[in-house]
Protein backbone atom coordinates (compact mmCIF):
# COMPACT_ATOMS: atom_id res chain seq x y z
CA UNK A 1 0.00 0.00 0.00
CA UNK A 2 2.81 2.37 0.83
CA UNK A 3 4.38 1.83 -2.57
CA UNK A 4 1.08 2.49 -4.36
CA UNK A 5 0.46 5.60 -2.28
CA UNK A 6 3.94 6.89 -3.02
CA UNK A 7 3.42 6.20 -6.72
CA UNK A 8 0.18 8.16 -6.77
CA UNK A 9 1.79 11.11 -4.99
CA UNK A 10 4.70 11.12 -7.40
CA UNK A 11 2.34 11.17 -10.37
CA UNK A 12 0.48 14.10 -8.86
CA UNK A 13 3.73 15.96 -8.26
CA UNK A 14 4.94 15.25 -11.79
CA UNK A 15 1.61 16.40 -13.21
CA UNK A 16 1.78 19.65 -11.24
CA UNK A 17 5.40 20.19 -12.27
CA UNK A 18 4.53 19.64 -15.93
CA UNK A 19 1.71 22.18 -15.69
CA UNK A 20 4.07 24.75 -14.15
CA UNK A 21 6.66 24.21 -16.89
CA UNK A 22 3.98 24.47 -19.59
CA UNK A 23 2.65 27.71 -18.10
CA UNK A 24 6.17 29.15 -17.98
CA UNK A 25 6.89 28.24 -21.60
CA UNK A 26 3.58 29.68 -22.81
CA UNK A 27 3.86 32.90 -20.83
CA UNK A 28 4.82 36.04 -22.83
CA UNK A 29 8.49 36.91 -22.72
CA UNK A 30 9.36 39.48 -20.07
CA UNK A 31 12.33 40.55 -22.15
CA UNK A 32 10.11 41.21 -25.16
CA UNK A 33 7.81 43.35 -23.06
CA UNK A 34 10.75 45.45 -21.86
CA UNK A 35 12.22 46.11 -25.29
CA UNK A 36 10.79 48.50 -27.85
CA UNK A 37 11.88 49.60 -31.32
CA UNK A 38 12.24 53.37 -31.50
CA UNK A 39 10.67 54.93 -34.60
CA UNK A 40 12.78 57.56 -36.36
CA UNK A 41 11.04 60.25 -38.42
CA UNK A 42 12.73 62.30 -41.13
CA UNK A 43 11.50 65.59 -42.58
CA UNK A 44 9.94 63.53 -45.39
CA UNK A 45 7.69 61.69 -42.94
CA UNK A 46 4.54 62.89 -41.26
CA UNK A 47 5.84 63.78 -37.79
CA UNK A 48 3.54 62.41 -35.11
CA UNK A 49 2.38 65.05 -32.60
CA UNK A 50 3.70 64.70 -29.07
CA UNK A 51 1.65 62.53 -26.74
CA UNK A 52 1.19 63.56 -23.11
CA UNK A 53 4.42 64.72 -21.48
CA UNK A 54 6.72 63.29 -24.16
CA UNK A 55 9.39 65.21 -26.02
CA UNK A 56 11.31 64.85 -29.25
CA UNK A 57 14.90 63.64 -29.45
CA UNK A 58 16.62 65.11 -32.53
CA UNK A 59 19.64 63.23 -33.87
CA UNK A 60 21.80 63.79 -36.93
CA UNK A 61 22.93 60.60 -38.68
CA UNK A 62 25.80 59.88 -41.03
CA UNK A 63 26.01 56.10 -40.83
CA UNK A 64 27.04 53.31 -43.14
CA UNK A 65 27.80 49.62 -42.98
CA UNK A 66 25.82 46.41 -43.07
CA UNK A 67 23.40 46.70 -40.14
CA UNK A 68 24.28 49.47 -37.67
CA UNK A 69 22.06 49.92 -34.63
CA UNK A 70 21.81 51.53 -31.20
CA UNK A 71 20.51 50.53 -27.80
CA UNK A 72 19.53 53.09 -25.18
CA UNK A 73 17.88 53.13 -21.76
CA UNK A 74 16.41 55.78 -19.52
CA UNK A 75 18.40 56.33 -16.35
CA UNK A 76 16.98 56.28 -12.84
CA UNK A 77 15.01 53.05 -12.57
CA UNK A 78 12.87 51.91 -9.68
CA UNK A 79 14.36 50.62 -6.41
CA UNK A 80 17.60 52.50 -6.96
CA UNK A 81 18.45 50.80 -10.24
CA UNK A 82 20.76 52.60 -12.61
CA UNK A 83 18.42 52.11 -15.56
CA UNK A 84 14.69 51.72 -16.05
CA UNK A 85 13.66 48.24 -17.16
CA UNK A 86 12.63 49.26 -20.68
CA UNK A 87 15.28 49.16 -23.41
CA UNK A 88 14.95 50.98 -26.74
CA UNK A 89 16.54 49.66 -29.92
CA UNK A 90 17.18 51.83 -32.97
CA UNK A 91 17.73 50.26 -36.39
CA UNK A 92 20.02 52.49 -38.43
CA UNK A 93 20.16 50.30 -41.54
CA UNK A 94 19.85 52.16 -44.85
CA UNK A 95 19.26 55.52 -43.18
CA UNK A 96 20.09 58.42 -45.42
CA UNK A 97 22.38 61.10 -44.06
CA UNK A 98 20.35 63.74 -42.27
CA UNK A 99 18.19 64.69 -39.28
CA UNK A 100 15.71 62.42 -37.53
CA UNK A 101 13.17 62.81 -34.73
CA UNK A 102 11.99 60.27 -32.18
CA UNK A 103 9.40 60.56 -29.42
CA UNK A 104 10.49 59.62 -25.90
CA UNK A 105 9.24 60.16 -22.35
CA UNK A 106 11.17 62.96 -20.60
CA UNK A 107 14.30 61.99 -18.71
CA UNK A 108 18.01 61.30 -18.99
CA UNK A 109 19.05 58.54 -21.38
CA UNK A 110 22.24 56.58 -21.91
CA UNK A 111 23.18 55.08 -25.26
CA UNK A 112 24.46 51.79 -23.87
CA UNK A 113 25.63 50.04 -27.02
CA UNK A 114 26.45 50.78 -30.65
CA UNK A 115 26.54 47.87 -33.09
CA UNK A 116 28.45 48.19 -36.35
CA UNK A 117 28.94 44.69 -37.79
CA UNK A 118 31.28 44.12 -40.71
CA UNK A 119 29.77 41.42 -42.90
CA UNK A 120 30.16 38.26 -40.76
CA UNK A 121 32.24 40.02 -38.10
CA UNK A 122 30.23 41.40 -35.16
CA UNK A 123 31.34 44.65 -33.57
CA UNK A 124 29.76 46.20 -30.48
CA UNK A 125 30.90 49.34 -28.74
CA UNK A 126 29.90 49.33 -25.07
CA UNK A 127 29.09 52.93 -24.08
CA UNK A 128 27.08 52.22 -20.93
CA UNK A 129 29.62 53.90 -18.62
CA UNK A 130 30.58 56.80 -20.89
CA UNK A 131 28.81 60.07 -19.99
CA UNK A 132 29.57 61.45 -23.44
CA UNK A 133 26.88 59.10 -24.78
CA UNK A 134 24.25 60.52 -22.45
CA UNK A 135 21.46 62.93 -23.32
CA UNK A 136 18.29 64.44 -21.87
CA UNK A 137 14.80 64.64 -23.38
CA UNK A 138 12.70 67.58 -22.21
CA UNK A 139 8.91 67.39 -22.04
CA UNK A 140 7.17 69.30 -24.84
CA UNK A 141 10.48 70.31 -26.45
CA UNK A 142 12.82 69.21 -29.24
CA UNK A 143 16.09 68.10 -27.63
CA UNK A 144 19.10 68.05 -29.96
CA UNK A 145 21.24 65.10 -28.83
CA UNK A 146 24.09 65.11 -31.35
CA UNK A 147 25.51 63.75 -34.58
CA UNK A 148 26.36 60.06 -34.91
CA UNK A 149 28.93 59.02 -37.51
CA UNK A 150 29.68 55.40 -38.43
CA UNK A 151 31.83 55.15 -41.58
CA UNK A 152 30.92 52.58 -44.20
CA UNK A 153 34.56 51.84 -44.92
CA UNK A 154 36.40 50.15 -42.07
CA UNK A 155 39.00 47.51 -41.39
CA UNK A 156 38.28 44.03 -40.07
CA UNK A 157 39.39 45.03 -36.58
CA UNK A 158 38.64 48.75 -36.16
CA UNK A 159 35.81 51.20 -36.75
CA UNK A 160 35.83 54.93 -35.99
CA UNK A 161 32.48 55.72 -34.32
CA UNK A 162 31.87 59.38 -33.39
CA UNK A 163 29.05 61.02 -31.39
CA UNK A 164 29.47 64.79 -31.11
CA UNK A 165 27.72 68.13 -30.83
CA UNK A 166 27.14 69.78 -34.21
CA UNK A 167 24.20 72.04 -33.40
CA UNK A 168 26.02 75.25 -34.35
CA UNK A 169 26.72 73.93 -37.85
CA UNK A 170 23.29 72.29 -38.19
CA UNK A 171 20.93 74.97 -36.88
CA UNK A 172 19.97 76.33 -40.31
CA UNK A 173 19.22 72.79 -41.51
CA UNK A 174 17.10 72.08 -38.42
CA UNK A 175 15.07 75.28 -38.95
CA UNK A 176 14.61 74.50 -42.64
CA UNK A 177 13.50 70.87 -42.20
CA UNK A 178 11.69 70.98 -38.86
CA UNK A 179 10.61 74.61 -38.56
CA UNK A 180 6.96 73.66 -37.96
CA UNK A 181 7.99 71.18 -35.24
CA UNK A 182 10.23 73.52 -33.25
CA UNK A 183 7.59 76.25 -33.52
CA UNK A 184 5.42 74.23 -31.13
CA UNK A 185 8.14 72.14 -29.45
CA UNK A 186 11.03 74.62 -28.97
CA UNK A 187 14.57 73.53 -29.74
CA UNK A 188 16.81 72.94 -26.71
CA UNK A 189 20.09 71.14 -26.20
CA UNK A 190 19.91 67.64 -24.80
CA UNK A 191 23.65 67.09 -24.63
CA UNK A 192 25.23 65.93 -21.39
CA UNK A 193 27.99 68.54 -21.55
CA UNK A 194 27.34 72.25 -21.14
CA UNK A 195 26.49 74.04 -24.39
CA UNK A 196 26.02 77.81 -24.38
CA UNK A 197 25.35 78.14 -28.12
CA UNK A 198 21.54 78.22 -27.93
CA UNK A 199 21.66 80.31 -24.76
CA UNK A 200 23.78 82.94 -26.52
CA UNK A 201 21.38 82.91 -29.48
CA UNK A 202 18.40 83.49 -27.21
CA UNK A 203 20.17 86.39 -25.54
CA UNK A 204 20.80 87.91 -28.94
CA UNK A 205 17.21 87.28 -30.03
CA UNK A 206 18.21 85.02 -32.95
CA UNK A 207 17.12 81.68 -31.45
CA UNK A 208 14.32 79.75 -33.19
Amino acid sequence: MLIRTTTKVNRAVLCSFAMIVLAFLCAPSTHAQRSAALVLMSSQDVVSPLEGVQGYALIQLDVGGVAPSLELRRMGGKSGRRYASKKYTVDLSEREKGLYLAQLPPGTYQITRVSAPYYDLPFRLNTASDARWRFKVHSGKTSYIGMLQIPEERSRTDVDIVFRNRIAATLDQIEDQFGAVIATAPLVTGRAERDDFLLDLRRSGDAP
